[in-house]
This record gives C-alpha cells, structure tokens and sequence, in this order.
C-alpha cells in the first residue's frame, strides 16, 4: 500500500508537472487560440473559404512536423546535457538543429510561393477552395521563418526549464493576430477587406511579433537561446556524429506521420468539402485539447530526459510510468467534457447545420479514441525520445499509421464507400495496436539509452534489461 501511494501522490513528480507542464500547455494553448480565432473568423466567410484555408494550412503543417522532429530529437540532448550541466554540448546541438531547420524553411516558403496551385490540388479537384487557397498561401509563406526560429528556439528554453519567455511572447502574438484578424480579414479601421489574405497577413505579422520578443530578449538575459554568430559555424565533427543517429529517426518519424496524414487528408477532401469543413472544426477544437497534453508531454521529456542524464534511471523509469497512468485518465475526462460541450463549440462557426452534425459526430468518436491517443503520444514523444531511444518510436508511431491507418481509411472511403464518421473511426485500429505495443516497451526499460555517456542500467521495476 505505501508503495502504491508513493507511486501515485509523489510530491517532487507532480512539483515537476505543475512547473514545467502548465506554462508550456498555456503557450500551446495560446497558440492553439489563435487557430481557432482564425478559424472561427475565416468561417464568417463560408465553407469554401475554411476548407481553402484548412487545405493551405496543411502545407505549413507538414513543415512544423519537421520542426517539431528535430526540436524533439534535440530535446534529447537538451534535456540529458542539462542533466549535468553540460552547456557547451547544449549550446553545440542546437547550432547544428538550427541550421537545418532554417534550411527546412526556407526550402517550403519557396515551394509554398511559387507552386501554390500544386500545393492545395494535392488535397481538392474544387476551383473555388484552390483559388482561395492559393491566395492565402502565397502570403502565409512569409511566415515560416519566423515560425522555425521560433519553435526551435522555445525547444531548447522549454528542455532547460526556462518556460515563462516563450508563454508571454505567445500571449502577445495571440493578441497581434487576433486584432489584425479583425482588421484585415473584414477591412476595419479603413484598411482593404481581404478575406482570407489578411488572415495570412496576421498570421505572418504576429509570427514575426512573437519571435522578435523571444530573441531580443534572450539576447538581452544572455540565456542558452542567445547563441553567438560565429557559433554556427563551428560546429564539430564529433557533435554531427553524436546528434544525427539520435535526431534523425524523431525526423523520419515526423515526416513519414506528415506524410501519412497528409495522404488521409487527400481521402477526406475528396469525400465532399462539407465533410472537410467538418474536420478542420474538429482538429481545431481538439487543438485546443490537446494542447494540456502537449504541455504534460513535454514535462515529461524535461523530468524524464533530466534524470537519465544525470544517471538516476529509476527515477526515470518511476516517472514515465506516472505520466503513463495520468495521460489516459485525464484524456478520458476531457474527451467527455469535449462531448459534452460539442453542441455549443460548433456552433461557434457559421457552417450548415450538416456540416455541424458531422463536426459533432467526429468529436465523439475522437473522444472515445482519445485515451490510447493520448497514452500514445505521451510515451512516444514524452518518454521514448528522452531516454534517447528515438528508433523504436519512429518504428512504432511511422509504421503503424502507414501499415494500419492510411489502408484502412482509403479503402473505406475510396473503394467501400463507407459513411465517413465510418471512415474517420479506422483510425481507433492504428491507436489500440499502438497502445499494446507502447505499454509493452514502456515496462521494458528498454528504452533508456543516454546520450551523456553514462552506462545505461536496468531500473527497479522494469521488465527486461535496457
């Protein structure tokens, strides 16, 4: 019985959640609020305008995955150097993430202006939805560096426990886009009505709000984020052979996830724009949800990553499995608050009324999926990746959407023609055998591997040896 109670009412564990989860939930649900404000606003104008502005988004989504791969593969040594202290390392390993993210961006801003047509026809054959797209693309493009130092930059603050500068730089870039949203999307205080283009106007002005405030002050405090110039130029050998086996599975594992999304998007786009409407309502309500566990996730990765660093494995060990017990338990209350309020949050848009019964129908069915969902994520994104054992979560989370999910709903959809709350379900399939097999390796120990040089030990507790 003590047991149980120190496993579950751990003071220091929930210190550490309270600390470093609420503050990075708030920013991610800062910015979650501004995609909803975005959509909520953009809905004013129709469903054509939504679905090309959903459909635009996916672009940008697809990049920040490869941000978020390499943020989170760095995070490894973020987390793990910070562990012992180790700045140089620290300081080494977000130089050389850096410059490949600054490339990445630059590499979609190009793609996004100059092919913006082919961007938005991989996801609808609609003229309407494309030539809107296309007019919200080749603005929004502008803001993707702005959004790669951003994100990479918020990584290294939030592994090295510094959480309240990216908090307050999102609050005042909510707000930025939230009133040039107003002002541009339906032409107040004498500026032109634009519609969707001054949604990505406001987009790309706040972008840039939110990381000037980041750099200018770091740079200011001299924190870890306030890396010199010459830095980036160099950049060891010894930190490329070190970072990249490490980096580049969280990388291919993002990609290939993008990718496979993406392919499910193109079989949702082409199952009506109705139905399409109906699920950027529901990924941007369920953004809004999700940001709480993006927020205990990368906790997680901070609490986790630190103690293997520094060698205590069993506290580790003790505390991945806590996040492993919470996660589901708190996906399961707030998928029935979701449900309970699916009613009034949809009606928040100005959609047809069957459009609003398909949004409601999708959130009840993401709501009964949600707690594997959640557990999902918090062990292959939170746990995983920082104990340093980036490869078995790019074979869990990459093949099992590819091999499960993308087959599953584009023979239900193209080839069954199945009632697309039908199709959008296939996807509980991919999370409940992702469920077993993470629950499995997470009892393992197996998947504490340092990356500080510290000779990995099996736990207490744990199932097999690391």
């Amino acid at each position: 019985m003590n047991r149980i109670k120190q496993f579950l009412l751990d003071k220091t564990f929930y210190r550490g959640v309270l600390t470093l989860g609420l503050p990075i939930a708030a920013q991610n649900l800062l910015s979650s609020s501004a995609g909803l404000i975005d959509t909520i606003m953009v809905g004013q104008l129709g469903e054509v305008a939504l679905s090309a502005v959903g459909m635009a988004g996916q672009w940008s989504f697809f990049m920040f995955l490869f941000f978020f791969g390499f943020s989170s593969g760095s995070s490894v040594f973020f987390s793990q150097y910070w562990g012992v202290k180790d700045l140089p390392r620290i300081r080494s390993s977000y130089c050389l993430g850096f410059l490949n993210v600054f490339l990445i961006s630059l590499i979609f801003l190009a793609v996004g202006y100059c092919f913006p047509e082919t961007v938005i026809r991989v996801f609808t054959n609609d003229d309407a939805v494309v030539a809107q797209g296309v007019a919200y693309l080749r603005i929004a493009v502008f803001a993707y560096v702005a959004q790669c130092v951003n994100t990479y930059g918020c990584a290294l603050l939030r592994a090295t426990e510094e959480v309240r500068l990216p908090m307050v730089a999102n609050i005042l870039s909510v707000l930025t886009n939230t009133f040039l949203n107003w002002v541009f999307i339906y032409g107040n205080l004498g500026a032109p009505r634009m519609g969707v283009r001054g949604a990505a106007l406001a987009t790309v002005i706040s972008s840039w709000v939110c990381t000037g405030i980041v750099l200018i002050v770091s740079y200011r405090r001299k924190n870890l984020l306030a890396v010199p110039v010459g830095e980036f130029f160099r950049i060891r050998l010894s930190t490329v052979k070190r970072f990249y086996p490490v980096a580049l599975p969280v990388v291919f594992n993002e990609s290939l996830w993008a990718m496979a999304t993406m392919c499910l998007n193109m079989v949702y786009g082409r199952l009506g724009t109705g139905n399409y409407s109906a699920m950027t309502v529901k990924n941007t309500i369920e953004n809004l949800a999700f940001t709480f566990f993006v927020g205990l996730s990368s906790a997680c990765s901070v609490m986790v990553g630190k103690s293997i660093g520094a060698g205590e494995y069993d506290r580790g060990f003790t505390d991945a499995r806590r996040f492993g017990l919470l996660s589901p338990l708190l996906a399961l209350l707030l998928g029935a608050v979701l449900v309970s309020l699916r009613v009034p949050l949809t009606n928040l848009f100005t959609l047809s009324d069957e459009v609003k019964v398909t949004a409601q129908w999708l959130i009840i069915v993401n709501a009964c999926i949600y707690p594997m969902r959640m557990f999902n994520h918090m062990n292959i994104v939170g746990t995983f990746r920082a104990g340093g054992d980036t490869k078995a979560s790019l074979v869990m989370d990459a093949g099992c959407i590819w091999l499960l999910s993308v087959p599953l709903v584009a023979l239900a959809g193209l080839v069954w023609r199945l009632p697309f709350i039908a199709v959008f379900s296939m996807t509980a399939v991919e999370e409940l055998v992702k469920f077993t097999l993470g629950l499995w390796y997470l009892n393992s120990g197996r998947w504490i591997k340092p990356v500080t040089g510290k000779k990995p030990a099996t736990p207490a507790g744990a199932e097999g040896p690391a």
